[in-house]
């Protein structure tokens, strides 16, 4: 609601907005220095930029979406190109056990070098010009009655659907999958990230009983599911 509030009035104070920076939970960076950087599509001149300037060793995961689900997307909807900066889901998201001890300090200043690093180079552009994107995140979410009770990554590795957390006394906790397992198959569907995981989950009514292909710690497990 702010985002949107903000968005659709900041022109009557500042004509000319170049540029929305979001940095949606940027505290939790992994030890893989997994970062998500979302909306490069919107603008031409972000690409180069992101890849550039990026820190040594990070793992970068690009979007070239304008629409996701924060804030930024109420400025792309409003023409202003966006970047969205983000690093992943977490078994303590939305949890009052997300406390501060858990922010990895060194990672946000990492990573917010990094942005002051591209959003300078910005600043030296006479313009910023804008572009539609494909919005593969505005789909329609396709319905279902059933869920695993995991927590998704919603980065894409490639190889398969990466659980960030179990919720206690679900599904996937009864089955006795953790934390840091990847999915890559529910009963027929292959599941490579969370869109396969969701349009597969439209399948299932609760009661059906099927099998979890997983990948942990590098070997293949099977396990049986009731939903």
């Amino acid at each position: 609601m702010g985002s949107k509030h903000l968005a659709e009035n900041i022109k009557k104070s500042h004509p000319n907005p170049n540029l929305m920076v979001n940095m949606d939970m940027i505290g939790r960076l992994d030890s893989m220095n997994s970062l998500t950087v979302g909306g490069i599509g919107t603008s031409p001149l972000f690409g180069p930029l992101i890849e550039k300037n990026k820190p040594a060793g990070y793992q970068i995961t690009i979007d070239s979406s304008g629409v996701g689900p924060t804030d930024h997307t109420s400025f792309y909807l409003k023409d202003i190109p966006v970047l969205n900066f983000f690093t992943g889901t977490h078994h303590d998201y939305h949890k009052p056990s997300d406390d501060a001890h858990l922010i990895n300090i060194r990672g946000v200043h990492h990573i917010t070098e990094y942005i002051q690093r591209v959003v300078n180079s910005l600043a030296a552009e006479p313009t910023i010009p804008f572009t539609k994107t494909a919005n593969k995140t505005s789909r329609t979410a396709p319905k279902y009655k059933v869920t695993l009770g995991i927590m998704p990554d919603y980065q894409d590795y490639g190889d398969g659907l990466h659980i960030a957390g179990v919720m206690d006394g679900r599904t996937a906790h009864n089955a006795g999958i953790k934390d840091g397992d990847i999915i890559t198959k529910i009963g027929k569907c292959p599941i490579k990230e969370v869109y396969s995981y969701m349009d597969c989950l439209a399948t299932f009514n609760a009661g059906d009983e099927t099998t979890v292909d997983l990948l942990r710690d590098g070997k293949k497990l099977t396990v049986k599911i009731k939903f």
